[in-house]
């Protein structure tokens, strides 16, 4: 199995717990369903836009060659120094607008956590 299937199926499986905890979470604040749906469909747009940018980035950059973290992070940045200005300008707006899409969610998410607060526990 090829590694980017691998982490594109680890991907999912952590994005369908993330759903389902932010469904209860909202739902149990009496959000609406459709409030509840858009935000959930709006996080797998994210993740699959930001997941395709990169992919793209990757492709761009090319395979790998060394080992270790240290080693892969001096290829990267070598390769990424080959590349044409445009491509660079390319590379860099790409990863500047998967970042920015996910903190746009974040705090998407964190104004709709604040709007639905939880029910107060029962008292004894």
């Amino acid at each position: 199995m090829s590694d980017i299937l691998v982490v594109l199926a680890v991907l999912v499986v952590n994005l369908g717990l993330v759903s389902y905890l932010l469904y209860m979470r909202l739902g149990s604040g009496g959000a609406p369903r459709k409030v509840m749906g858009w935000l959930i469909a709006e996080l797998w747009l994210t993740f699959a836009v930001a997941a395709a940018m990169m992919l793209g980035i990757s492709r761009l950059l090319g395979p790998g060659g060394r080992q270790g973290a240290l080693g892969e992070l001096e290829d990267v940045g070598s390769r990424f120094g080959a590349l044409p200005t445009q491509l660079q300008v390319m590379v860099v707006a790409g990863v500047l607008l998967a970042v920015g899409l996910v903190a746009y969610l974040l705090k998407r998410i964190n104004r709709l956590v604040e709007a639905y607060p939880p029910p107060p526990p029962p008292s004894e």
